[in-house]
């Protein structure tokens, strides 16, 4: 969450999945201001979570192209 409020994320969610879904522990859902900051935000995130020990199994952001 600091990264994300780092990043001036707007509107964060985190939301926890734990025995709700085999496919996913949390879900964090935040805004930006446009789609480059969208972009940029979960840019941000991917490279902060991949560098973390240990590493998630597996991450996805879905940001604007």
């Amino acid at each position: 969450m600091a990264q994300l409020e780092d990043a001036k994320a707007e509107d964060i969610v985190s939301i926890n999945l734990d025995g709700k879904t085999a496919i996913a522990d949390n879900m964090v859902v935040a805004t930006g201001r446009s789609n480059r900051h969208v972009g940029a935000i979960a840019h941000q995130l991917v490279d902060k979570l991949k560098a973390s020990a240990p590493p998630p199994s597996r991450v996805q952001a879905r940001h604007p192209s």
